[in-house]
């Protein structure tokens, strides 16, 4: 019955499946954690991606921290191209998190496109020109 009611009275769907996944969120876009996961290699080197790993972390933690901790899931030293990996992911999280947090990315154009030019054919004849120019 909700889905036959038009979108303006319908109960707003909450686009969380607990508060737990709802607090990470929040945490995330605070800043206070990072994401990072990391696809295991395949003997032939090839990424496996059906046991994809997705750790989430403090901001501060240790690189050793980190590391440690993708051994511990795995259940086996990290080769040194893993390890390479997990640490290219974590400065990404950290420059992420740089983006997230900064101040400016809060002021948006307010739904004005930032092209101050015509989108259109936008010729200036005299006749548009005014008489006290």
């Amino acid at each position: 019955k909700e889905a036959l009611k038009p979108p303006a009275e319908r109960e707003p769907a909450d686009r969380f499946p607990n508060e737990q996944a709802k607090q990470r969120y929040e945490a995330r876009e605070r800043g206070d954690l990072i994401e990072i996961g990391i696809a295991p290699k395949n003997a032939d080197g090839t990424a496996d991606y059906r046991n994809y790993i997705s750790l989430e972390f403090s901001y501060d933690a240790a690189e050793s921290e980190i590391l440690l901790a993708f051994e511990s899931k795995l259940n086996r030293k990290l080769t040194d191209d893993e390890a390479k990996e997990i640490n290219e992911r974590r400065q990404g999280g950290l420059k992420s998190r740089e983006w997230v947090t900064s101040p400016n990315r809060k002021w948006d154009n307010g739904g004005v496109s930032p092209y101050e030019g015509c989108y259109y054919n936008c010729d200036l004849t005299f006749d548009l020109v005014p008489d006290y120019l």
